[in-house]
């Protein structure tokens, strides 16, 4: 509104003095009144005193930024709300979430004790709603993000308000087929159809850093391919350090309610996910430390359709333990999962000590045991137990 009233202003101020400088040249020079406008008015300029020269100067410097802010303001709001993918666009997006829950945080702290601590609630609920809406336009390391914030939430480290960005793993937007075609082609060496005898297009599924393709290989066996988002690992860079000047500008402006102490842990957690070949060896060395437990299966991984950012593995169907309907239409006893689930990270915590941790219902699978699991019968319950697909541990603890 501003740049539009500067500009009007400044459009109407010209106009006058355009208008006062032709009267002038038609004072002065009358036996040119034939003459175009434009010449007769270029001829004043000419002649105009310095006053008025400056004056005209100031006019046209007003009225171009004017424009200019208009033209800005107007850039800024579209990308705002339409572009999602340039680093300029996800800087000011988080930018602005961040200086609207700074102002929050701001006018909470200003307060007296008593009024305090509910402004500081509300504060936290407006930040958590904040960054869900920032994580589920970017994508990619937001989602990752938002992950990770809920995992803490309502514990000492975090606010109960930051649960609701559990939400991120509801929802994750796929990228066109073509892009996904020409990254596996890139990763793998080789055209699709050396590769898969079928793919299909649309995603199954779609994560914070990849989605998930079904296909059969060229000797007839399914498999799952994760591929990874293509310009996830050059967004990446950009995003961590845009949350690291934005996590230090806000410790500096709240020095009690800083988090900075956040990002070099996701950092590292983050990078280790981006190599695809890193969570191929932990699915190895988690199906080796199961080898002696019929109920518990670890997709296999094809290492020749496999690299840095594809993973092929197995296609395993089953139902997700959160699906108590599925369970149930599977015929599948959920307290015996829970039995299961439960000795299964005993062991991984107590006596492997390597742990799944990343245990959230996408990566949690139950369907009946096939007989050929049955070697163990010493292991195997009278009746037919569950058989879990614990997909990839991602770090080993400390």
């Amino acid at each position: 509104v501003i740049s539009c009233a500067c500009t009007m202003a400044s459009s109407s101020l010209l106009r006058r003095l355009r208008l006062g400088r032709r009267d002038m040249a038609m004072d002065e020079m009358g036996h040119r009144a034939k003459l175009p406008q434009t010449a007769a008015w270029c001829m004043s300029t000419a002649a105009a005193p310095p006053s008025r020269r400056l004056l005209t100067s100031l006019g046209y410097a007003f009225c171009g930024v004017g424009v200019g802010m208009t033209a800005t303001a107007g850039l800024f709001t579209w990308m705002l709300e339409n572009d999602t993918e340039t680093q300029v666009a996800r800087f000011l997006r988080s930018a602005v979430a961040s200086v609207k829950v700074g102002l929050e945080f701001r006018k909470a702290i200003a307060l007296s004790q008593p009024q305090q601590k509910e402004a500081v609630l509300k504060a936290h609920e407006l930040a958590a709603a904040q960054l869900l809406s920032v994580c589920r336009a970017h994508g990619g390391l937001y989602n990752k993000l938002g992950q990770f914030v809920a995992s803490m939430s309502g514990s000492s480290a975090l606010p109960a308000p930051y649960t609701a960005l559990s939400a991120c793993e509801d929802r994750a937007m796929p990228v066109p087929f073509d892009d996904a075609k020409r990254l596996i082609e890139a990763e793998l060496q080789q055209p699709m159809n050396a590769i898969f005898a079928e793919f299909e297009e649309k995603s199954l599924a779609a994560a914070s850093l990849a989605q998930v393709h079904r296909a059969v290989t060229l000797n007839g066996e399914a498999v799952a391919v994760k591929v990874q988002y293509p310009n996830l690992q050059r967004q990446v860079e950009a995003d961590i350090r845009t949350l690291r000047f934005l996590a230090w500008v806000l410790g500096r402006a709240f020095p009690g309610y800083g988090y900075e102490w956040l990002i070099p842990e996701f950092e590292a957690s983050l990078r280790g996910e981006l190599d695809f070949r890193r969570e191929a060896e932990n699915a190895r060395r988690i199906s080796n430390l199961f080898s002696e437990w019929p109920e518990i299966h670890v997709p296999v991984v094809l290492d020749r359709l496999s690299g840095g950012r594809v993973l092929t593995m197995e296609w395993i169907d089953g139902v997700k333990l959160s699906d108590e309907t599925g369970l149930a239409d599977a015929n599948l006893d959920a307290s015996q999962c829970a039995r299961i689930l439960s000795q299964a990270f005993s062991a991984m915590i107590f006596e492997f000590g390597f742990v799944h941790c990343d245990p959230h219902a996408g990566n949690l699978l139950a369907r009946r045991m096939p007989d050929t699991a049955l070697k163990h019968s010493e292991m195997a319950p009278a009746s037919p137990p569950s058989w879990f697909n614990l997909l990839l541990p991602r770090q080993k603890p400390k």
